[in-house]
């Protein structure tokens, strides 16, 4: 079976670092890169030699957003799948991101559980989308 390649766009380090290894433990996929930011994210993946199936972004970041993301996605056509994880998963603010392209929006709580032992779900779920600002997007 082919691996999924993911690209992550999370601002918090605990959150991506947990997220990461949870998924490479439990999905045949190699996360192949990640940004804390909206415009490292969107650098990242306009670059023709990065390359992914599915893009895991975080609607709320300390610069940008997920939103903007998929806006920016959207006009420029093409790209590679998204899920938009969030801990603000009111009804509204799933439309919204929702609405802005193709992508499914799931709250971090419920990825969390489901594939975290439950006290590092608790912690997870509890750090919400915060971390660091600064300005970046890296390949794995």
């Amino acid at each position: 079976m082919a691996q999924l390649r993911v690209f992550i766009v999370e601002d918090s380090p605990l959150i991506r670092e947990n997220l990461i290894s949870a998924l490479e433990e439990l999905v045949p996929l190699s996360v192949v890169g990640w940004a804390d930011n909206e415009s490292g994210a969107l650098d990242w993946l306009a670059e023709p030699a990065n390359a992914c199936d599915l893009a895991i972004l975080d609607l709320f970041l300390r610069s940008g957003s997920g939103t903007g993301i998929l806006r920016a996605l959207r006009e420029r056509g093409g790209g590679p799948e998204c899920v938009v994880l969030t801990n603000y998963a009111s009804p509204d603010v799933a439309r919204r991101g929702c609405s802005t392209s193709r992508a499914t929006s799931t709250p971090w709580s419920s990825i969390a559980r489901a594939g975290l032992p439950p006290a590092r779900a608790d912690a997870c779920a509890a750090a919400g989308p915060t971390g660091s600002a600064r300005s970046s997007a890296r390949s794995r």
